[in-house]
């Protein structure tokens, strides 16, 4: 019997965990493709694609949800929301545990339950909301580690791994597709199955092969992220993540009663430069498992603004306020959160008589008012505020802030409950609007193989 031919675009969470579970099926031919190469080391130019996708360099987090806080099922993506809570359940512990095999370190912060319980009640005394979880964290130096022992096993299962070979067009043929690349490995490539996971990178180019394919893109809202990322030193959100490495933590402040939440938090961390699509500089950050890398704590706070019609550009109006920083500051600005509150611009000489040593050295010095609506700017003080009443110091002069930090959604490609978009092809990942982070991401992967798996 001929052996069917499943072909997997995009080498990030999705498409190597769609890989190990479809290789265990001796009579599947996979073929895998990605614009970026095999990277080595981080650099802010290759963060996004490539072998491992954006988790590859990232800090590596697992948001694990917390069965007793249905508001955690919804950390990281809407998986749940399509597969049902069982089947979630099953596969995020089933991704769990692979990571581990690959060389994740066993190790969960969040098991102080009852203090954990006593940190949420008292933040909701000051209007925060925070979504306990269950963090596992491999930091930037194990992430790398596990997806290349990742690639080795495929690789010694006879999975065809392409990199450096951009996929130019999907095209449905006689009942099979056609895939059509550029690059290293140019050619067409006949398949009976096709995953199409790009990542955030990939997300316009998805929704392009989704209108010729005919694949319909659901009406979304036009929802925008945009904030700063926060550092202080470590032992002043200490009290917070002591139990909770990444807290997430959610407060809606008036006038505006726009959600802004916590994301990424690094604890011993640094803040780093990333580069969107190799044109936008945004701001992110990044923590070793191993070693400290500073002494500081950096997180970010983000903004959520719902746009109704006729606004239609979430993306692009996310990147007009990361352009404006770049503007401002050739890259990232920062600024005391004192300077800030007075209305004055920091200089070099203000930062280095803070208390709070920056760990982006090559950030520019500068005013974030210039970059940031006022209404982002008055919620991201507001919650300030009001983290200071469970993290004393939070809200002191010297706090660094970095601008900008911006989150791109992507567009949602409707699917069937198995991820199926048209017959056959299948999308998951980040770039279909599906998830937004490391754990769902991957189980989309395994969730979209075990439907394929079912008709081989």
């Amino acid at each position: 019997m001929a052996r069917k031919r499943a072909i997997i675009v995009g080498t990030g969470p999705t498409g190597m965990f769609s890989a190990l579970e479809l290789s265990k099926n001796p009579n599947l031919e996979i073929l895998m493709f990605d614009k970026g190469p095999f990277r080595k080391k981080r650099t802010e130019d290759n963060l996004i694609s490539g072998w491992g996708g954006a988790g590859a360099f990232s800090d590596g987090k697992l948001t694990l949800p917390n069965p007793k806080f249905p508001k955690s099922l919804n950390v990281g993506g809407q998986l749940s929301s399509l597969v049902g809570k069982k089947i979630f359940l099953e596969l995020v512990n089933y991704v769990n545990r692979l990571y581990m095999e690959f060389g994740g370190e066993a190790s969960n912060y969040e098991n102080n339950h009852k203090k954990i319980q006593q940190l949420a009640d008292n933040a909701s005394t000051f209007g925060l909301r925070i979504i306990p979880t269950r963090v596992r964290h491999f930091g930037s130096d194990l992430s790398p580690l596990i997806v290349r022992n990742i690639k080795e096993e495929l690789n010694e299962r006879g999975v065809k791994i392409y990199l450096e070979t951009p996929v130019k067009s999907i095209r449905r043929r006689n009942g099979k597709y056609l895939v059509r690349t550029a690059g290293k490995n140019a050619g067409e490539f006949k398949s009976s199955f096709v995953i199409v996971a790009p990542g955030r990178e990939g997300a316009d180019w998805l929704a392009r092969q989704a209108e010729l394919l005919g694949i319909e893109i659901q009406p979304r809202e036009a929802d925008v992220d945009v904030g700063v990322r926060v550092e202080v030193p470590h032992h002043i959100f200490s009290p917070v993540t002591d139990y909770l490495y990444d807290p997430k933590i959610e407060f809606f402040p008036k006038p505006f009663e726009d959600k802004i939440r916590s994301f990424c938090c690094c604890p011993y961390g640094e803040v780093l430069v990333e580069k969107y699509r190799g044109l936008l500089v945004t701001v992110n950050g990044h923590s070793l498992y191993e070693k400290k890398l500073s002494e500081n704590t950096n997180f970010a706070l983000l903004v959520s603004s719902h746009f109704t019609e006729p606004f239609k550009e979430p993306l692009r109006y996310a990147g007009r306020i990361s352009e404006l920083a770049n503007m401002l500051g050739g890259k990232i600005l920062l600024q005391r959160l004192g300077n800030l509150r007075d209305g004055r611009r920091s200089d070099p000489k203000k930062i280095a008589q803070g208390l709070v040593e920056p760990t982006l050295k090559e950030a520019t010095p500068g005013d974030l008012s210039y970059a940031l609506p006022f209404r982002h700017l008055t919620s991201i003080l507001k919650m300030l505020e009001a983290l200071d009443k469970i993290a004393p110091g939070i809200n002191g002069d010297d706090t660094l802030l970095y601008g900008n930090e911006v989150k791109f959604y992507s567009s949602r490609i409707r699917t069937s409950k198995e991820l199926e978009a048209a017959e056959n092809l299948f999308v998951g990942g980040d770039g279909a609007g599906i998830t937004r982070g490391l754990l769902q991401s991957s189980a989309s992967g395994v969730w979209i193989a075990r439907a394929i798996a079912k008709r081989i």
